[in-house]
This record gives C-alpha cells, structure tokens and sequence, in this order.
C-alpha cells in the first residue's frame, strides 16, 4: 500500500515524470481492505504558502471510493497506475492550498467471510466520527470540506450530511464546513437492472456468498434509496442551503461490460461472463434535479481514473473542484440555520417551477421583469402577453419569471403549456388536469377541459398558480377562440404567454397595455455576454459588433454563435462571420437560421447519428417531442440531447420527459437533406394493442401520448412501397384504430381499420388471420357506429347541460350550502331509467359519502347497482365498483363484517377485471386490510397491507396518493407493536403528501395523516410536539371539513387531552 504523501508542487520546481506501470506497486490480487487502509488519510499536505486564505491550509477534499473498491487503487488509473487526487502535477497542483484526503472503508460485497454487513447510514456514521476526530481538523474544525464521491461513495456522503445536519450536537461544525460535493456516477435511483439483478443472480450460481443487505440498495425502487434520495434532496432545496453547498453530478455516457464487473469478484471461475453491456449509473440516476451536470464519454468504472494533467475529461473536474475550493472561502451572507417548525411543513409539488432551468446566459431584461410582475400583480388584471419575433427570448423571459415567480411563494404553482396549436393546448392541458387529480378527467364521457379550467377557476385552497402559454403562433381564429374559452379566471391565477404574432397578442390580452414587445440585445447586452462566453477565444470588440449587427441582436442567434465558436477552437470569429454572409438573404435576414445552419452542418460531419435524430425529430411539427419516442428511434438519445444542447439547438425539461425545438431550429433542420429510416415501423411496435373486450386501462396513457406522434407519421409517410413497409402501416393503422374506437370516436377509427384492412389485403402473401382480425374488429366498431343507441347517445343520454359540473363537483369537499345546490341539480335528474339518471345517482352517493351521510350512500349505490347487474350482468368492473362503493359506506357505518364482504367481492372481481396488479385492484386491498385491522384480523391484515404495497410500489408507484393512502393506513396498524416504527412511516408520508399535485398540506388526507402523526407523538410522551402539530392542523380541518366531521373532532379531542382536560 503507497501511503506517501505528495509534495508541494509550488514549492518543488521542475517537471515530475508520471511513473510506469512497471514501477508501480502491484494492486492486491484479493481486493480486499485491510486494517490499516480504513479511515481517513492524507495523500496531499499543503506547507506554509503565500496567498492562502487561512494562512495555511483553504480547504479539506474528501475523496471517498464505491463498493466492491480498493480505497487506494480505486483513483489510479488501471494502464498508467498515476493516482490523480495524490500525483503532484494533478489535483495538488491544481489545489495547492488544500488538504487532499481519502477515505476507507470495507466495501466487499461477496465472499465467504469477507462480505461487508453494514448499511449506508452506519457507513454515514463511521465517516462522521473519523472526520470529527482527524486530529488535523481537532483543531479547526470549521475549515470547508469538499467531498469527492465515485458510485456508492457518494450515497455514504450525502447521508452524513443529513445526520449531521440533523445531528449536530453530536457532531458539530461538520454540516457548516460541507461547502462541496462532486458526485461520480452517483446511484440516486438505482442501478441499471444488469447490476442490480442479473450480476448477483451470476455470482450466487457460481456458489460464492453474497451480502444482499448492501447490493438491495441499488436497486431502484428501494425503500433506503427512495428515503436518502427524498431526505437529501428536501435538504438541499432549501435557498441558504443551496448557497451553502455546491453539488456538482458527472455521469457516464457509455456503457460498462459484465467482463469489467465480474473480473473484480475473486474466486469467480465458475462465473458467467456472456457479454452484457449497460450503463451501470445511467443519466437519470446520476443525476439531481436543479443542479449542474455534465456526462464523461466513459464508462462507470472511468468516471474516476485520469492518467495525465492533460486529460480533457479530467480537466473538466478539476475546473469543477478548483471552483468549489474557491466558492467555499467565501461564506454567504447571514447563513443560518432555518428554523424547523414542528408543523406540517409546506414543500413545493411537483408543479411548482416551470419544466425548464433558468437560461445560463440570460441577460438583462431586468425592466421587462419588473414590468410582468407589476401587471400580474394588479388584482384587476392577470394577463400579460410577450410579443416579439422568433429568436428574441421570449420564452426564456417566462422561464426566468415563472422561477422567480415559484421562489418567492412557497405555495405556488406553475403550469407550463405548450401552446403553438390547439391540439399541444388540449394535450398538455390535460395533462395538468391529471397531476392536479381533477375529479372526473378521465371519464371519457366528460369535456376535460371544461373540468380543468372549472376546477382552478374555483379552489380555494390549492394557492396561487401561474400558468403560462407558451408559443401562441399558430392558432387560427378559431382554434385561439377555442383556447382563449378554456382559459381560467381566478383570484389565486395569472396568465403569462408568449407569441410572435400581434394578432394573436390582441386577441389574448384583455387590454393593449398588457401586451409587451421584447425586443433584441442591444450592443451594451452583447458585449459582456461574448466576453463571458468565449474566455478561451481572442475576439475584439470589433469582431462583437459585426457579430451583433450580423446576428440582429437576437439572443438565440448569439448564444448560437457562441457556442460554435466553443465547441470549434479553430474557428476565428472573422472566419465565422465569412460562413454566416454565404447563406442567402432569406436566412442572413434573420440571423438565427444561419446560425443554426452552420451548427447543424458541423454535427451532421461529425456525429452523423446525432443529425438523423434530430431530422427524425424535426419531421414533427410539435413545439415537444416525449424523449422516449426519440429513444424507441435510437437509444442513443443522450448523446444526441446534451450535443443538441451545447450548440443551443434544443432546450430538454428538468425532468428530461421532453426535447423542445423552435420553429426556427426545426425549419432549419428540415432545410438540409438526411436520410432516416421510416418511423412507421418503429411506432407500429411501441403503440399499444388494445383489447376492446377488456382494456387494460395501464396501456391508456401510452396510447395518448403517441398518438399525435403515430397520426403525423401517418400523414407523412403515407405511400410505402415495400411488403413491409405496408405490414408496418396496416399494423400502426389497426392500433390506431382500435384507440379512437376506445375513445368512442367511431368514424376516425373506421377510416383508420378500412386503410388496415386494404393493406393487409396487398400484402405479397396475404395473411388470412391478420386479415380476419381487422375485418372482425372494423364490423364490430361500425355496427357500434349505427346502433340505434349510439346514433341518439348525444340526445338520449348525455346530461343535461351543466350537469357534468354538478357531477364533477359532486366529490370535492365543500360547505353546507355547496352540497346543497348540488344535491338539488343531481336529484332533478336521478329519477327515471335513463343511463344519466344512474350517473346522477351514483354522484349523489359520492356526495353523501362526503357528507358522512352513509346510509342515503348506500342506498343510491344499491340503486346504481341494480341498474349495473341488468344492464352489465354481475361479473363487470362497473357492477363490481358499485360492490366497493357500498362496501367503503358500510365499513364507515362501522358494519365491519358486512363491509368486508363487499370488499372481498369487489377485490376478487376487480382483480378478474383488470389484474391484480392494477392500481384500482390495490386499492381496493388496502381497504380490505384496512377493515381486516379494525375486527381484530392481524394476520390477514398485515399480509393484505403488504401484498398492496408491493403492487402499488410498481403501479401506480410509491409517491403516488393512493400508495401513500396504504402506507398510512398500514403505520396505523403497527402502532400497536411498533410506535417508533409507526411514528417515522406516518411522517415520511405526511412529507410526501405535502409534495404530490392534488393533495398538499391542506388536503384532508394530508391532514388527517398529520392528526394521527400528533396522536403518534402523544403516545411516545412527546406531548409538547404533538399539541404544537394539532394547533396547526385543527384550524385547517375546520376550515376544509368542517367543526362537525369526524377527523376535525378527533384532532380537537385529542387537543383536549393533551391539555389536560375535556370538552
């Protein structure tokens, strides 16, 4: 083991050779750690030099290894042996003022003896006491610590954060003196499936030991790993916090074999080593959101091994770490600790900032900002349109001001609308309307749009929003009429949108002073932006000023420009200038064309794969294209989504769902001719069959999302010549169909199964059972089409006008007078045997059931069900949802047995319906265990909870409400064994609650679990916290429930009992 140190490369002139591997000692063939590598130690001392900050050392750097690593080999590149945190031209040349430290500890994961038992946060412990007793920093304690993290490593580190956050009475100063963290392929969401699963399955065949304790946490939906990605992300949103510790996540950017994997493991001769490529830490994983990333053109087991100062990949960390050392001797201003309120906190959901970051290079603007939040801010009017030309930055000035907007209201929420034509209006709309939860949007009976804007145009409670309408520019009068109905009006809402067209600004806005006309970077904005951006480049001002006139001052053009004069060192800015002036009128008159002509041109020269991916994207004329689309073209997608980015040919949302193209960018791409493979063939594989007999409501989704995409591509590759290009067409065709006939659009869904069907004929030779299968399924939807019932449906069972609202409405919580008005509506039109009266009937019985008047619930619940049995027979999902509805009613009447008949009926015929594993099918469970608990059946409880938990773990998922409805009710149940245990789960879901669209702090859910939370404290003798929790709760309860509901009662007598007395 190599413990020197290495010299001060400031101090020791001359050049050092880089040893070779010749010379170096040999790595240990076990691999194991042994006693003396464990802990911390020091492989770089600064001496006295002048200019340090402190007077001796700036800063601690903590390079902390991953599993199954040497603590020492683990920096050392494999070829040339050079260890680049302690190789004296490296790291310590570039840091000279710091301390370099690493860390070890056992990180063997298999063997037969010498398999690591530990977890992570005994791991984060073990770390926390070695760095609060490093005799070094005995002494000063407060000097900044930079951690260094590879894979594992850095899940240890960012756990000991959030002890000694929480902790720092035990370990002081450690959390203040935390000032970096770069993070080395870093498992926030697990590991790719290979590792996590199929590498272990390999080893345990070949008959060596593994310790599953440690591997399980890579897996990506564990709890632990769910839980530290939770705590340390909650950690770090905080403001001050930011501000106080930089992060900073490289990521891999190609794949690792089994060979590289499996050649760690010792005693392995009776491994399988097939070949299996992956990305062990995937992009998605590697990363966390909001903060700086880049990936590294290596694979997991490179992100940490430089051979040479020179490296390109190393000198992209070391300007990161530099950076970090320099950031950390500069304290921020007033930095303390935020009072943590025993409450039930307000975190920000989901929809809280706007799906893009802040535009790195946005200048300015200032007077236009100010002049957005003037206006919004006016009770009168909440309305503002930017008007300007394409290229002017419109959008990134309602990304900056949608952020602004998100930060300084805790409660509030952004909605982000893709707004270039109808059709991406309505279908980002509902989109918003499914995270919001709005009752009723996906029953395709209801207009969901007329749902959405009623919904935010009457909450009370969910705080103020700010939605924005984003590229209005091709909307014809009728289609931004349309738009302009479903718009919202609210006292809590504002309305920002972007347009290039003055017709559509005067149209939108309410008065013409709310609408403001941005206009380009003036030559004073130009100039400190190239100074800034091209440091590496000699330019002179006069190259910026023919630069800006060039580019006509537009933002998108200069960015533009700059990064190709980046990413292209030998480019002059006058031989630059020479290429834009080529271009004909027409694009120079714009500037922003040629710009991105010239990128475009470079990246089809040299990553041809990248320009096919971006011509296959271009062929869509949508303002957003789903990531996973592009993926199913070519999984390459990262790649080609950073390359795209750094020349500012594309934008990607924070939670890399969609890639967004301008109009101008996607013009330009199509102006250049690439060839691509057809798309027909790859959608015709990924588009969901549906069953018409028995939808699987799972594949639903799937299907709306890509049918926009499948029709374009329809349209546009409409004429195959091949035999498979039609069989690829007829089967895109099908599909398509059956989906519209899903969504009762019948003659769309004719038109598509007649192509189908012609196709199929064509085919060279014919497939008689593909044939047979499309001709049965067109009969069957055409004779839909004509049934007497179908032809009158508008007339004979559509609700009366208004109604659908009344329905909508019927279960929200509201007032007294509310229910009322609802309750008469609904009774008007519930009285004869049409299907809309049992509609009628069955929102009246949700309105009862909210109203805690269960038998009249119950009544119209038998009424609808009845009506189910005659018209649907006694084995169909809508008959067995009546069963649940009853069964909740009687379970809330406290007729336990009763209701756990229902139950049962409704799980095992539900689970016939649609799966078991169908999150309405585990919902249903959860309340068959809920009321297995109440009548004394543990066991059967405790298997019911948990079977649910593990089916709503997959789908819905884990943060969804009905998942944290279970975990709830379960932590309920374990009270009587475990209070602790119950107490820490009770609060993880109070925390996630407050985070999901739909619920919120104020939620009655939410709210309930923070009563019970209270009632948790109560019991473990913690009565202070618990009455401070009820004091926050009670007023809300009666504010959304009422001072008669039972949960509002329950919270107020238990107020009562904590206090000593009683009501």
């Amino acid at each position: 083991m190599d413990t020197s140190i290495a010299p001060n490369p400031v101090l020791e002139g001359g050049v050092i050779e880089i040893p070779s591997p010749t010379e170096l000692p040999k790595q240990k063939s076990e691999r194991l750690v042994d006693p003396g590598q464990i802990g911390l130690r020091v492989v770089y001392e600064p001496t006295k030099v002048p200019g340090s900050k402190t007077g001796r050392i700036d800063a601690d750097v903590i390079c902390v290894h991953g599993l199954g690593a040497d603590p020492d080999w683990s920096w050392r590149d494999k070829s040339s042996g050079v260890s680049w945190i302690k190789h004296p031209e490296m790291l310590p040349a570039a840091i000279p003022n710091a301390r370099i430290l690493r860390y070890g500890y056992d990180a063997k994961w298999w063997g037969q003896e010498s398999a690591i038992k530990s977890r992570v946060p005994d791991l984060a412990v073990e770390l926390l006491h070695d760095l609060k007793n490093e005799p070094d920093r005995t002494e000063h304690p407060q000097r900044p610590l930079i951690f260094i993290c590879h894979c594992f490593g850095g899940l240890i580190v960012e756990k000991a954060i959030c002890t000694s956050r929480l902790d720092e009475g035990r370990f002081p100063n450690i959390f203040k003196a935390s000032r970096g963290l770069v993070l080395l392929g870093t498992p926030h969401r697990g590991t790719g499936d290979f590792t996590s699963q199929a590498l272990i399955l390999r080893i345990i065949n070949a008959e060596i030991p593994v310790e599953l304790s440690i591997v399980d946490v890579l897996k990506p939906k564990n709890e632990t790993l769910i839980d530290l990605f939770d705590d340390f992300t909650n950690l770090i949103a905080d403001d001050k916090i930011r501000l106080h510790l930089r992060v900073f996540c490289f990521f891999e950017q190609k794949p690792t074999t089994a060979s590289d994997v499996l050649s760690k493991v010792q005693g392995g001769e009776k491994l399988d080593k097939s070949v299996v490529r992956e990305f062990i830490v995937d992009r998605e994983s590697a990363i966390l959101p909001g903060y700086d990333k880049r990936g590294l053109p290596v694979n997991h087991f490179q992100l940490n091994k430089f051979s040479k100062p020179d490296d390109g990949y190393y000198v992209r960390v070391k300007v990161v770490i530099v950076d970090m050392v320099k950031n950390a001797l500069v304290l921020p201003d007033n930095l303390q600790k935020p009072v943590r309120a025993p409450s039930v906190r307000v975190f920000r959901p989901a929809t809280a900032m706007p799906p893009y970051d802040k535009a790195r290079y946005f200048e300015g603007r200032k007077e236009i900002l100010e002049h957005i939040k003037r206006k919004l801010a006016k009770p009168e009017r909440h309305m503002v349109v930017l008007h300007g030309p394409p290229g002017v930055g419109k959008t990134h000035i309602a990304v900056h001001y949608a952020h602004s907007y998100g930060e300084k209201i805790t409660t509030s929420r952004v909605f982000w609308i893709a707004s270039r034509t109808f059709d991406e209006f309505q279908r980002a709309y509902i989109k918003i309307g499914n995270l919001l939860a709005v009752p009723g949007i996906t029953d395709t009976e209801n207009d969901p749009l007329n749902l959405i804007k009623a919904h935010l145009s009457e909450e009370s409670q969910g705080g103020h929003w700010l939605m924005v309408l984003d590229g209005a520019d091709e909307l014809d009068s009728k289609d931004l009429k349309r738009m302009k109905d479903y718009i919202p009006s609210s006292p809590l809402g504002a309305i920002l949108a972007t347009t290039c067209k003055r017709s559509v600004a005067k149209t939108l806005a309410f008065k013409s002073e709310d609408i403001l006309d941005v206009v380009p970077f003036s030559q004073t904005e130009t100039f400190p932006f190239f100074r800034r951006e091209l440091t590496q480049k000699r330019i002179s001002d006069d190259e910026v000023c023919d630069l800006h006139a060039e580019l006509q001052g537009l933002p998108l053009a200069i960015v533009q420009a700059a990064a190709y004069l980046t990413r292209c060192p030998t480019i002059t800015a006058s031989e630059y200038l020479q290429k834009l002036s080529t271009y004909k009128s027409d694009i120079a008159k714009t500037g922003i064309l040629g710009t991105a002509h010239i990128s475009f041109c470079h990246i089809s020269n040299t990553e041809p794969f990248v320009a096919d991916l971006a011509r296959m994207a271009a062929m869509f004329d949508f303002q957003t294209i789903p990531r996973r689309l592009l993926r199913y073209y070519n999984d390459r997608v990262n790649e080609f989504c950073d390359l795209m980015r750094e020349f500012f040919l594309i934008d990607v949302t924070n939670d890399m769902g969609e890639v967004s193209l301008s109009q101008l960018v996607r013009s330009t791409i199509k102006s250049l001719t690439i060839s691509h493979e057809p798309l027909t063939d790859t959608l015709s594989e990924e588009f969901p069959s549906l069953d018409l007999a028995k939808v699987a409501l799972i594949q639903v989704p799937k299907c709306g999302v890509l049918l926009p995409y499948a029709q374009a591509v329809l349209r546009l590759e409409a004429d195959p010549t091949t035999n498979d290009g039609k069989r690829s067409r007829a089967n895109l065709l099908f599909k398509t169909g059956k989906y519209s006939a899903y969504l009762k659009k019948y003659e769309p869904a004719i038109q598509a199964l007649k192509e189908a069907l012609r196709l199929r004929e064509e085919e060279t030779p014919p497939d008689p059972k593909l044939i047979e299968e499309t001709a049965t399924t067109l009969n069957s939807i055409k004779k839909l089409f004509k049934s007497p019932d179908h032809l009158s449906a508008q007339a004979k069972d559509s609700l009366p006008s208004g109604i659908d609202d009344y329905i909508a409405r019927a279960s929200k919580h509201m007032n007294s007078k509310q229910q009322s008005e609802i309750e008469t509506e609904l009774l008007k039109h519930s009285n004869d045997t049409s299907p809309s009266a049992y509609k009628a009937s069955d929102a009246l019985g949700i309105l009862y059931d909210n109203s805690l008047q269960h038998t009249a619930a119950i009544a119209r619940h038998e009424i609808v069900h009845d009506w189910c049995l005659k018209t649907y027979g006694p084995k169909n999902l809508e008959t067995y949802r009546q069963v649940y509805k009853i069964g909740r009613n009687l379970e809330l009447r406290g007729k336990f047995p009763e209701a756990e008949a229902k139950y049962k009926e409704a799980w095992e015929g539900t689970k016939e319906c649609l799966g078991e594993s169908h999150p309405e099918a585990s919902r249903i469970l959860c309340s068959l265990a809920t009321v297995y608990s109440k009548i004394g059946k543990r066991v059967e409880a405790r298997d019911a909870f948990e079977k649910a938990l593990s089916l709503q773990g997959e789908e819905p998922g884990p943060k969804h409400a009905d998942t944290l409805l279970t975990k709830h009710n379960y932590a309920i149940f374990l009270q009587r064994e475990n209070v602790e245990a119950a107490g820490e789960m009770l609060g993880r879901v109070l925390i996630e609650q407050e985070q999901i669209p739909g619920l919120g702090s104020g939620h009655p859910d939410t709210l309930r679990t923070a009563s019970n939370l209270a009632g948790n404290y109560e019991v473990r003798g913690m009565g202070e916290k618990a009455l401070e929790l009820c004091r926050l709760v009670a007023p809300r309860q009666v504010e959304s429930l009422g001072v008669e509901h039972p949960d509002t009662k329950a919270t107020q007598v238990l107020m009562a009992r904590i206090q000593g007395f009683s009501k």
